[in-house]
């Protein structure tokens, strides 16, 4: 056997001895916890979020008879979807991904000060409670601690925290599918419309009046200048205001109606407009109050 087979040989026997060793050894690091990292957190209960940030700004959110409210927005509603996200981002943390242990380190992952959360049940008990860092490198987690602890982990999935109302109102004026849309009234000071859709050929649409066709493209159009239509902040509640300056409303499939009336621009430039069955009167901007306008105008009646 010439050396160069022998070194080889050599070589193999010793790294397996090596891994034999380091097989053999025993782990002297300390046991990792393995768990949720919120444990008390029960998502059916929670009833409150609190969010606080570094320079004071704060945010609440509360869960109401029909679902997840503002009460800085007068009760207003806030996106469920959003909100049952973020419960289901906390609930999944897990004590597995901690990054450092050492409280020298909170100021490198910006946990030494963060955006507080705090969540209660409907008695008032906290259920989990944490303080939100910087973003991870990956941009696919945020950093954060515990507030009693100096551990900081990373937190899988959650990005990162927002405190501004507009971001979790439900902002759309009116949700619904055109498809199902069978008829349409607008109404001004000066008179009314309806359009109605040909049940034979639904892609016909015919003023009721005089049974002429109007282009559909057009009903397209104010059809999907309805949906684009995003509310800019809740007024107010309970308003005796009536609203008479335009109105429209959607006949829908099985019965269902839908409608929005507007009120002359206030102080701000704000629109104000209430849907059918709302209490809240809300504020659109004047460009989406005038697009609205100026897309049930084209169907020839004066005033829009």
């Amino acid at each position: 056997m010439n050396s160069t087979r022998r070194n080889m040989l050599l070589a193999v026997v010793l790294g397996f001895l090596v891994l034999l060793d380091l097989g053999s050894a025993p782990d002297n690091r300390p046991a990792r916890d393995v768990g949720p990292l919120l444990p008390q957190l029960d998502v059916q209960r929670a009833a409150r979020i609190e969010l606080l940030g570094t320079a004071g700004e704060s945010l609440v959110l509360e869960r109401g008879d029909l679902g997840w409210v503002l009460p800085g927005s007068l009760g207003y509603s806030a996106r469920q979807e959003l909100v049952r996200s973020l419960l289901a981002s906390l609930a999944s943390l897990s004590t597995l991904d901690l990054v450092s242990s050492d409280r020298d380190r909170h100021g490198e992952y910006g946990v030494a000060a963060g955006t507080h959360l705090r969540i209660l049940d409907g008695s008032g008990t906290v259920l989990a409670e944490l303080l939100q860092g910087g973003l991870a490198p990956d941009g696919k987690a945020t950093y954060g601690r515990l507030l009693a602890e100096d551990k900081t982990y990373r937190l899988t999935g959650l990005a990162p925290l927002r405190l501004e109302k507009a971001y979790y109102l439900d902002a759309r004026l009116l949700s619904f599918e055109s498809a199902l849309v069978g008829a349409i009234r607008l109404q001004n000071s000066e008179g009314s419309l309806r359009i109605v859709r040909d049940t034979a050929r639904v892609k016909v649409w015919r003023r009721e009046d005089t049974g002429q066709p109007v282009a559909a493209v057009e009903v397209e159009n104010l059809l999907n200048t309805l949906r684009a239509t995003f509310l800019e902040e809740v007024i107010a509640v309970d308003s005796l205001e009536e609203l008479d300056s335009f109105h429209l409303e959607l006949e829908l499939a099985g019965g269902v109606t839908l409608g929005v009336t507007l009120g002359d621009p206030v102080d701000g430039g704000l629109v104000p407009a209430k849907t059918t069955g709302s209490e809240f009167t809300v504020g659109l901007s004047d460009a989406s109050a005038r697009a609205l306008r100026t897309a049930a105008g084209k169907f020839g009646t004066s005033g829009f």
